[in-house]
């Protein structure tokens, strides 16, 4: 049976790089950064062309921010998803985690899918609230981990 599986993907500063403060004190100057795939985020997109590639069905990357996005996004065309979704905003100071994650839940509603996969680091728990009656996966982990026993963790509300 065909999977459809929407993968939230977040671009992140390289953290071999260092940051400095923006003027006002309130976020990083970021004009000047280079961003790459969060990855965790890699992870859970890898593990959905895998389960495509397992299934059939599709994978439909997802992600908000800013236009310099939109290369993280044809890197996951490149990897196998299929479709690619932008929730475009400029200014990431604006949008707090909150904010992203109902942001990010509204488009999903808008996609057909089975399975909603995000990073093992994702700041997005409250997709699962969301969306009740759906199949979400919060912890994907590296395909070098899978083959390991899961850790359990207790998620606190």
């Amino acid at each position: 049976m065909p999977l459809h599986i929407v993968v939230c993907l977040k671009q992140i500063p390289n953290p071999d790089l260092q940051f400095q403060i923006a003027p006002d004190g309130k976020d990083i100057k970021r004009d000047a950064l280079n961003y790459k795939l969060n990855g965790a985020d890699e992870y859970a997109l890898e593990e959905a062309v895998r389960l495509k590639e397992k299934s059939g069905g599709r994978v439909v990357a997802l992600t908000a921010g800013p236009k310099r996005t939109e290369q993280m996004l044809r890197e996951a065309l490149a990897k196998g998803a299929d479709e690619v979704i932008r929730i475009a905003f400029d200014e990431a100071a604006a949008y707090d985690v909150g904010k992203v994650s109902r942001l990010l839940a509204a488009a999903i509603r808008t996609v057909p899918h089975d399975l909603v996969l995000t990073g093992s680091r994702s700041s997005l728990p409250r997709l699962s609230v969301s969306h009740p009656g759906r199949p979400f996966r919060s912890r994907t982990r590296s395909p070098s981990e899978s083959s390991r026993r899961p850790r359990r963790r207790a998620m606190r509300r």
